[in-house]
């Protein structure tokens, strides 16, 4: 899909709905590669970095090495209007996991896997130091 008809056409809760899974399925993916194999091990480890808390730190985290345009698609999946909020985060928090997931998004229709591969290194880099405290 073209960058323009993404930003002009394609509401950004539309885009957190599939970064939501491209993300996901990156860190599941992750857990696979790194020899989790048990279901319970993987469910417990994969919601420690999907759950909107751990979302929105990540968010946090990447902000400095956002382009402008990158930036400006976030800032409009942080400002959305929702319906929805997650059982057990702030509306802040809330409000950064669904930046990350528009931003995700976007970059995942605009076919810029490398992109989110460096910006997923961070984050599970990021996530990983924080477990270590």
């Amino acid at each position: 899909m073209n960058k323009d008809k993404l930003q002009k056409e394609v509401p950004v809760i539309a885009l957190a709905f599939v970064g939501d899974s491209v993300y996901d399925t990156y860190i599941r993916t992750m857990l696979l590669n790194n020899g989790k194999y048990k279901p319970n091990l993987l469910h417990k480890r994969s919601s420690a970095y999907s759950k909107a808390k751990a979302q929105s730190v990540a968010y946090l985290n990447i902000k400095d090495i956002l382009s402008n345009e990158e930036e400006k698609l976030a800032n409009r999946g942080r400002n959305a209007k929702t319906n929805t909020m997650a059982k057990n985060a702030s509306v802040a928090e809330y409000k950064n996991a669904t930046a990350l997931e528009a931003l995700i998004g976007y970059l995942h229709l605009t076919n810029q896997k490398q992109r989110i591969d460096e910006i997923m290194d961070k984050i599970v880099q990021e996530i990983e130091k924080q477990e270590v405290k």
